[in-house]
C-alpha cells in the first residue's frame, strides 16, 4: 500500500518549525510519512504507535483528520477533499489494528537487515543471576516447566523451596488470587507457604501483601476467588494496598493526557491534574514497594501478589529490587530486571500495549498503560537521587516509545512461550544490542556507584510527585527545552576528557609547535561548542517574548552547567560558560589590541547579515579575556548552530596562520611549513598580493597575467604609478616592520610646557618690560629725546596729580596746579610707565 495527497495542512504538530504547514501525506505500508512543501522536513512515525484515529465532519476548509500516537504525539491534518479524508481514515484504522502478529513492523524491518551480525537478546542467565543475589541452599533450581509444560506464563526455570515437589507446584502456580470460594482451600498453596517462611532462618513470619484494594478483593472472594483465609496459615500477616486495576489506571491517564495537551488556565491545569490521580496512583505503588524493600532489608520474606500476578505484582516487585539492589539501577541491570520480572514471568505486552487490535471492546479494554506507570515511577525515584542511578531519563523514554512501537522484537509476545513461538530472535532485531550501540546518550555523569536509595518515608510525601513532562509533553517544544541538563552535562564533561589527555599529550612530547597545536585545540574548542550550544528557551519566555540569559543573570543554580576552559597556552584560550537557554564564549589571544579590533569587525558584520536585531557581542568582555559574546536560543535558532560554530573555527585558523591575499581577499593560499605559497585557478588580469598577518605588515606587489599565460611580478609604488620593478621568481615577500593599529600617545615633556607660543609671548613681553627702561636711562642722548617729547604736554595735566587731587587730601588739592619749577625728576620717574603704556596700546 502506498498512497498520497497533496495540500495537505498540518495544523495541529509540535514536530514541525510551525503550524498549518502545507505539504503531501504518504501511507506506507508500515509507516505515515508528512513531507512540507516549503522545506526538506519529514515526519515518518510507524503505524504500530497509532493510538486512536478520529475523523471531524466536512467544513468550508475540508476535513479534520486527528491522529494520536501512543508515544502522546498528536498530529492534526486539514484535507481538502472530504472523499480523501475519509479514506485516509480507512487506511490508518487498518493499518492500526493488525490482526495477524507477523504483520508488524518488526518481522519486516530484519529482512531489510539479514548482513548484521547476531546481537545479545537476553541479558538475563537465571543461575548468574540468583548466584549473584547469593541465594541460599534452602532453594533449590526446579526444570518442572521445561517447555513451558504447565505453565505458559512462566519461565522453563525456576528456584523454589529445597523440599518443595513438583505436585506441589502444579497444584499452585500461578502467583495470583487464590480461586478458594468461601470455605474451600487448596492445600498444595497452604504447603508451599509454610515452606517458603521455613526457607528463611532470620525470621518466623512471613508478609503476605495483596496488592489490591480490600474492597475488591472482598467482591471477588464473592465471585469464588478472593483472597487466602488466615485461618488456614500460620504465622501470616496480610497486608492489602491499594492499587488500582488497569481499567482505572488507563481511564486516569487519559484524563492526565487531557490536562497537559489542553492549553487552560494554571488553576484549571492543577485542578484538572489533581482529577486525573495520576500522581495518588504512583505514590501508592511506591508506598507498596518501598514497604517490600523494607520488610526484605528486616529479614522478612514476602510474597506478592494481585488478581493475576503480572500487573501490579511486577510493578511493586521490581520496583521494591530497584530500590535494595544497586546493581538494577545500572543500565545493564535495568535490562535484566525487565528481562527477568517483565518478560520473564509474562506481563502481557501484546495486550497492554495494544500491539493487535480488533473491533472487540473487550480487546481494547485490555489495554493500559501499566510499563509506562512503572517508568513513571522509576523517574519519581531518579528526581531524588540522580546519583544512584547510571542512566538518565532519555534511557526511559526511548524505552517507553520502543514497547509500544514494535520495531524491535523485544516486546513482542504475551511471555516468553510467545516469543519463542515466533522465534523473534531469529526474526527481529534486539532492542538491548540498539541501545547498547547508542550506550554515551543514556549515561548519567552524576552517577555515583556507592549511592543509596533512603528508606524513609519523605520521598512519599505529595510534594516529592510531579507530573512528568519531559514524557507527557515531548513533543510541545514551546513548554520545556528538549536538551536535558544530565546529557548536555555528560556532553561537557566528555570533552573535559579529551582536554585532559590533551594536556597529559603536551607535557609527555614537551615539544609542540603551532602546525602541531592548532588542530587539537581547534578540535577541542568545536566539540566543546557543539555540546553546549544545545540550549532550549523556557515555555514561559517563549509565551511572554522574554530572552533572559540565564548564564548572565544567574537566578538559579540548576539551570547552570559546570563551566569549560579549552587553553593551548596562557594567552590563547576560550571559556565556555553553558546553561539551559545561554551559552558565553570569552576568548583569548595573543595580542589583546590587535585582534579585539579585527574580532568585532568580523563579529560585527557577520551578525548584523545574519540576525537583524540579535547583536551578541558583549561590549565589555570577561577579565583576563579579549572578547566576549552571548548566545541565547533565539539566536541558535536563526543563525544556525552549525554555521556559527565553523565560523569561529575558521576564523580561529586565520588568526592563527599567515595567509596569502589576492585581490583584496577574493583568493586566498596559506603559507605552508616550508614558507611558500600556492595560488591556483587565476584568470587573467591585474591583481594586488597581499600577504595577511596580525604581527607584520608585509611588502604589497602587483601581478600581471597575460593571456598567454606569462606572469610579471612588480612592486606596488602607489606615489609614482608608472616607476616599474619588477620581482624576479621565486616571489618573496618581506615583512616591512611590526604592524601598528593604533597611534602611540607621545609622552609629557617640560620642553611641551616652554615650547608653547603663548608662552613665548609672555617671555618676551617680560623682557622688554624690563630691559627697555634700563636702556633709555643709559644712553643721555635719548633722555633729551624724551625730554622734548614731553615739552609740548606741558599744559596738560599729570594724570597722576589728577588721581592724587581726586582721592588726596585738600592740602595737597591746594599745592597742586600748573607744572611749574624742576620737572626732570618726574620725566625720570614718568619715563618707564609711559613706555609700557606704549608697548600695549
Amino acid at each position: 500500500m502506498n498512497s498520497y495527497i497533496k495540500n495537505v495542512q498540518l495544523i495541529g504538530s509540535s514536530e514541525c518549525d510551525s503550524n498549518n504547514t502545507i505539504g503531501t501525506l504518504h501511507i506506507l505500508g508500515t509507516h505515515l510519512v508528512f513531507k512540507a512543501d516549503s522545506s526538506k522536513k519529514e515526519i515518518w512515525i510507524v503505524h504500530t504507535l497509532i493510538a486512536s484515529v478520529s475523523k471531524s465532519p466536512s467544513s468550508v476548509n475540508g476535513s479534520q483528520l486527528s491522529i494520536r500516537y501512543k508515544h502522546f504525539l498528536v498530529l492534526i491534518f486539514l484535507i481538502p477533499k472530504d472523499k480523501d479524508c475519509q479514506s485516509i481514515y480507512e487506511a490508518l484504522t487498518r493499518c492500526s489494528k493488525l490482526v495477524n502478529i507477523s504483520e508488524l513492523f518488526a518481522f519486516s524491518l530484519k529482512n531489510d537487515r539479514d548482513g548484521l551480525a547476531p546481537a545479545p537478546w537476553n541479558y538475563l542467565n537465571w543461575n548468574e543471576e540468583f548466584a549473584r543475589q547469593g541465594v541460599s541452599n534452602e532453594w533449590k533450581e526446579s526444570n518442572f516447566n521445561l517447555n513451558y509444560s504447565y505453565c505458559d506464563t512462566y519461565p522453563e526455570k525456576l528456584w523454589l523451596p529445597e523440599k518443595a515437589s513438583t505436585q506441589m507446584l502444579i497444584g499452585s502456580c500461578r502467583s495470583s488470587q487464590p480461586l478458594s470460594g468461601f470455605s474451600a482451600r487448596c492445600l498444595e498453596d497452604e504447603c508451599l507457604i509454610e515452606l517458603i517462611m521455613a526457607a528463611n532462618p532470620s525470621s518466623t513470619t512471613l508478609y503476605l501483601i495483596d496488592t489490591r484494594p480490600r474492597v475488591n478483593a472482598m467482591v471477588n472472594k464473592v465471585q469464588g476467588k478472593g483472597f487466602e483465609d488466615s485461618k488456614n496459615y500460620t504465622n501470616i500477616q496480610f497486608h492489602f494496598f491499594d492499587i488500582e486495576n488497569i481499567h482505572v489506571v488507563r481511564s486516569s491517564l487519559n484524563r492526565l493526557l487531557e490536562a497537559c495537551q489542553r492549553p487552560q488556565l494554571i488553576t484549571q491545569y492543577l485542578r484538572a491534574v489533581d482529577a486525573s490521580g495520576w500522581l495518588k496512583h504512583l505514590r501508592v505503588l511506591l508506598e507498596c514497594s518501598f514497604f517490600i524493600a523494607e520488610s526484605i532489608v528486616r529479614g522478612i520474606s514476602c510474597v506478592v501478589h494481585c488478581s493475576d500476578g503480572w500487573d501490579r505484582t511486577s510493578q511493586t516487585v521490581s520496583l521494591a529490587q530497584l530500590v535494595l539492589d544497586p546493581y538494577y539501577r545500572t543500565i545493564k541491570g535495568f535490562q535484566t530486571l525487565i528481562d527477568k520480572d517483565w518478560l520473564g514471568f509474562g506481563f502481557k505486552f501484546d495486550d497492554r500495549c495494544g500491539h493487535l487490535g480488533t473491533s472487540s471492546d473487550d480487546n481494547e479494554r485490555e489495554v493500559s498503560p501499566i510499563f509506562t506507570q512503572f517508568l513513571d515511577c522509576t523517574y519519581q525515584l531518579m528526581r531524588h537521587k540522580q546519583m544512584a542511578f547510571e542512566f538518565n531519563e532519555r534511557f526511559l523514554l526511548e524505552l517507553n516509545e520502543q514497547v509500544y512501537s514494535c520495531v524491535y522484537g523485544q516486546f513482542i509476545g504475551n511471555c516468553d512461550k510467545d516469543r519463542k513461538d515466533l522465534r523473534v530472535t531469529t526474526k527481529t532485531l534486539s532492542l538491548w544490542a540498539y541501545m547498547d550501540s547508542r550506550k554515551d546518550d543514556y549515561i548519567n555523569p552524576f552517577y555515583n556507584p556507592t549511592a543509596d536509595l533512603c528508606l524513609h518515608e519523605g520521598r512519599l510525601q505529595p510534594t516529592s510527585f510531579v507530573v512528568w513532562t519531559n514524557m507527557y509533553n515531548q513533543f510541545d517544544i514551546s513548554l520545556h527545552p528538549k536538551e536535558y541538563f544530565l546529557d548536555l552535562a555528560n556532553e561537557v564533561n566528555q570533552h573535559r576528557l579529551l582536554l585532559n589527555q590533551l594536556n597529559e599529550l603536551k607535557v609527555s612530547s614537551n615539544i609542540f609547535t603551532n602546525s602541531t597545536t592548532l588542530q587539537p585545540y581547534l578540535e577541542a574548542v568545536r566539540k566543546s561548542l557543539e555540546a553546549a550550544l544545545c540550549i532550549r528557551q523556557f515555555g514561559s519566555q517563549v509565551v511572554e517574548r522574554h530572552n533572559k540569559p540565564e548564564v548572565e543573570i544567574r537566578t538559579s543554580k540548576e539551570v547552570l552547567l559546570c563551566p569549560v576552559t579549552i587553553s593551548r597556552n596562557k594567552q590563547e584560550r576560550v571559556f565556555i560558560e553553558p546553561s539551559i537557554n545561554s551559552v558565553r564564549i570569552s576568548i583569548g589571544v595573543k595580542q589583546a589590541d590587535e585582534i579585539e579590533k579585527i574580532l568585532c569587525n568580523k563579529f560585527s558584520k557577520f551578525m548584523c547579515q545574519r540576525a537583524d536585531n540579535f547583536i551578541i557581542l558583549r561590549r565589555k568582555p570577561l577579565p583576563g579575556f579579549d572578547i566576549s559574546f552571548l548566545i541565547t536560543a533565539t539566536h541558535s535558532e536563526i543563525m544556525y548552530k552549525q554555521k556559527l560554530i565553523d565560523f569561529l573555527i575558521h576564523f580561529m585558523q586565520e588568526i592563527d596562520k599567515v595567509y596569502i591575499s589576492l585581490d583584496y581577499g577574493r583568493y586566498t593560499g596559506f603559507v605552508k611549513s616550508d614558507g611558500s605559497f600556492r595560488l591556483t585557478d587565476i584568470p587573467t588580469g591585474s591583481y594586488i598580493i597581499e600577504a595577511v598577518n596580525v604581527d607584520y605588515v608585509f611588502e604589497s606587489l602587483r601581478i600581471d597575467i597575460t593571456n598567454k599565460g606569462k606572469i610579471r611580478v612588480r612592486k606596488l609604488n602607489l606615489l609614482q604609478p608608472n616607476a616599474v620593478v619588477t620581482v624576479p621568481y621565486p616571489v618573496k615577500m618581506n615583512a616591512l616592520h611590526p604592524k601598528q593599529y593604533f597611534r602611540k600617545r607621545e609622552e609629557w615633556r617640560v620642553t611641551d610646557v616652554l615650547m608653547n607660543p603663548m608662552i613665548i609671548m609672555l617671555i618676551v613681553a617680560f623682557l622688554l618690560m624690563m630691559i627697555m627702561p634700563k636702556m633709555a636711562a643709559q644712553d643721555p642722548q635719548m633722555q633729551k629725546e624724551m625730554q622734548s617729547l614731553q615739552l609740548p604736554k606741558m599744559d596738560m595735566p599729570d594724570m597722576a596729580d589728577m588721581l592724587a587731587n581726586m582721592f588726596g587730601s585738600s592740602s595737597k588739592k591746594g599745592s597742586s596746579g600748573t607744572r611749574k619749577g624742576n620737572f626732570i625728576p618726574k620725566c625720570k620717574t614718568n619715563t618707564s610707565i609711559k613706555f609700557f603704556i606704549i608697548f600695549y596700546s
